[in-house]
């Protein structure tokens, strides 16, 4: 054994050593290690950003393990709801859903997922995670100070990749990638097994840069990065001997960053290792048919296994056209329930090509799968989305290409999304985030009614309600609110604080992003 395999066993004996310091059985670790990494975002519903996250190293050191004694214990009360809702999904091995809030695996949390704390710096901070279920996961996530929501994303695996003699880094780095495919970098962070010293940066001379120290097993640098090419990421243990090399000099593909390893005289063309594939799903009978649903010229069927079959023989030419734009195609049908004020929604989008049917299974779970996120049948409506921009009373509507509901309650839903969606649209345009900055925000208001006299009208008061169709406002000394009436009658309304981009307050919920 070498001295970096013996540093490394250090490293997984003090992260998963029990909290009884039981003896561990090493062997049995690398028999029983096995698996790939799952990486999962909570950013559901944000715009496309042009900064890219890349991942570069995975980790898992086997089931039964990361029993997580190093770093400070953390309440998974901490929790947001959707983290919450998403560990008891993974302990459980059955989608938690938001539509059934008072579940009991949730009350059950705190049993199924550990959480520790391993460093706090430079406003981030670095979380180990096991969550117990059908099987252990093992997690690492790196997430900003301040936010309501402790995580953001993180990685899972079961594997035997982090820490390893082959992966002794598990990176969590931001990257970006500037026109002709040059990758840059916004942030170098991750986590290190003790084994490692320091980590830096090749820069496309193959020169050291950049380079950052581990502590506390994590390392952290947002400044001082070279503004020409990179080539790679790199490791050193505390002798100088570099033990770990990715290649970060290839253009991004699909939001992850291209890596292969490389050797110590550089770049080494070796082809990346793939995991083993997703099972298939099983080959089975629809069930038994349970709805039906018509609108816009596609209809939709709904079977008890959770597949949707939709028809789009008698879709009309122009709506067509949205669906097989660049963007492609997102199908969907989606639990909906109005508890609380505020809709809960459960859905499982995918994209997808067509002929003159589609088939949905996203009411059917994938075997294997560490995240379980099926949406079950009966569902409140289905819909076929085309990926394009929208602006305020544009031509595209703030409804989808086609909406089809299949109970009251998804009638009332698509309803209440589409005027929450057109208050958003207004209140985040760039001509009224411009009157929201200003000191006197009545001529620019008054502009918009004189050349939308049915869109856009003022209010009495910040309480009255505007008509149906319309965007009201009512401006006060501080504070303007934006105000619109669904068909069902409920008021959603914006609160924007004069002089800032702030919103103190709205009800839009989950059915419209604003700011």
């Amino acid at each position: 054994m070498t001295e970096l395999d013996v540093q490394l066993q250090h490293s997984l004996d003090r992260l998963v050593r029990r909290a009884t310091d039981a003896p561990l059985d090493w062997e049995d670790v690398r028999r029983r290690a096995r698996g790939g990494r799952t990486r999962v975002s909570l950013l559901a519903g944000a715009a496309i950003v042009c900064l890219v996250v890349g991942v570069a190293a995975g980790f898992g050191v086997g089931p039964g393990l990361w029993h997580l004694v190093a770093g400070t214990p953390v309440s998974p009360s901490r929790l947001s709801p959707e983290e919450q809702r998403l560990f008891a999904s993974m302990s459980s091995g059955k989608a938690v859903l938001r539509t059934e809030p008072n579940s009991p695996v949730l009350k059950r949390l705190n049993g199924k997922v550990s959480i520790r704390l391993l460093a706090t710096r430079g406003g981030r901070s670095f979380y180990v995670i096991e969550v117990h279920g059908p099987r252990i996961s093992q997690c690492l996530a790196i997430a900003r100070e301040g936010r309501p929501d402790l995580f953001r994303g993180f990685e899972c695996g079961s594997g035997d990749d982090f820490p390893s003699r082959r992966r002794p880094i598990a990176d969590f780095s931001a990257f970006y990638s500037k026109r002709g495919g040059e990758t840059h970098i916004d942030r170098l962070e991750g986590f290190a097994a003790d084994a490692v010293a320091k980590v830096a940066l090749l820069d496309e001379d193959g020169k050291l840069v950049a380079p950052v120290p581990v502590i506390d097993n994590t390392y952290l640098r947002m400044t001082g990065f070279p503004t020409g090419r990179l080539q790679a990421i790199v490791a050193y243990d505390r002798t100088g001997r570099r033990v770990f090399c990715q290649d970060i000099a290839r253009p991004f593909a699909a939001g992850t960053k291209n890596t292969r390893p490389c050797g110590p005289a550089g770049i080494t063309p070796t082809p990346r290792r793939t995991g083993p594939a997703l099972p298939p799903r099983p080959s089975t009978a629809l069930g038994r048919h349970l709805q039906h649903g018509a609108s816009r010229g596609v209809k939709v069927d709904v079977y008890e296994r959770g597949t949707a079959i939709f028809d789009l023989q008698a879709i009309d030419p122009e709506r067509l056209r949205l669906l097989t734009g660049p963007g492609g195609l997102g199908v969907s049908c989606l639990r909906a329930r109005f508890y609380q004020g505020q809709w809960l929604v459960d859905e499982n989008s995918t994209v997808t090509s067509f002929d003159s049917k589609l088939r949905w299974d996203g009411g059917r779970p994938l075997s294997g799968d560490p995240f379980p996120h099926q949406v079950p049948p009966p569902y409140a409506g289905c819909e076929l989305v085309g990926y394009y921009g929208h602006r305020w009373n544009d031509a595209y509507g703030t409804r989808a290409v086609v909406e089809i509901p299949l109970t009251v309650d998804g009638r009332h839903f698509f309803n209440d999304r589409a005027t929450a969606r057109d208050l958003a649209y207004f209140v985040r345009s760039g001509r009224v985030q411009k009157i929201r900055l200003s000191a006197d925000p009545r001529p620019g208001l008054e502009a918009f009614v004189t050349r939308f006299p049915k869109r856009v009208l003022e209010l009495s008061s910040p309480t009255a309600t505007a008509p149906e169709h319309t965007i009201g406002f009512s401006i006060r000394d501080r504070m303007i609110t934006f105000t619109a009436t669904s068909s069902t009658g409920r008021r959603f309304f914006v609160v924007a604080k004069r002089g800032t981009l702030k919103l103190p307050e709205k009800n839009l919920g989950d059915l419209a992003f604003v700011f």
